[in-house]
């Protein structure tokens, strides 16, 4: 088999990632945010973020404390382009899973439990750019760093019909 290391026992096959590959030897993952107390992300009034060195505090904590070497991020905004840079500027030995974090563009009020009323179609508009939006800061940064990003998940939250930001 090309391109990839293959060994086998009598009971199984197993297949190795090429040396190469930005996966191998990371085991171990943990899903991050890095926000505080008093820390939010945009909620529409603006966001208030973790600082370089607070996000920098926590993945040397992660790193070297917890050897977690694998992040998943949740989306492309002000917090995960500072973890991103923190990583690479720190020379800190992780890798991404970097999220595009996408907002309703179906209403969902029928089938959501928490929504109070339907989502305005106006909303939905909106909703709709901010997801091109999201996904075209998402190609980009996967693209600036190739090294770090090691995959990208796109509005896995958005699949379940119970959800309130049906795609």
């Amino acid at each position: 088999m090309q391109g990839s290391n293959k060994t086998q026992d009598k009971h199984t096959e197993v297949k190795k990632q090429d040396t190469e590959a930005l996966l191998v030897g990371k085991s171990t993952a943990i899903c991050y945010s890095g926000f505080r107390t008093g820390q939010h992300p945009d909620r529409g009034d603006g966001g208030i973020y973790p600082s370089y060195v607070e996000t920098l505090e926590d993945l040397m904590i992660l790193s070297k404390d917890s050897n977690f070497e694998l992040l998943r991020l949740y989306d492309c905004d002000v917090n995960s382009q500072m973890v991103l840079k923190v990583i690479r500027e720190n020379k800190i030995n992780m890798k991404v899973m970097l999220g595009i974090w996408l907002h309703a563009e179906i209403d969902s009020y029928e089938s959501c439990e928490w929504l109070d009323e339907p989502y305005p179609e106006e909303k939905l508009l909106q909703n709709k750019k901010a997801n091109k939006e999201e996904i075209a800061r998402g190609i980009s940064l996967a693209n600036e760093y190739k090294d770090i990003v090691v995959a990208v998940n796109v509005g896995n939250e958005s699949l379940v019909n119970w959800n309130d930001h049906l795609v």
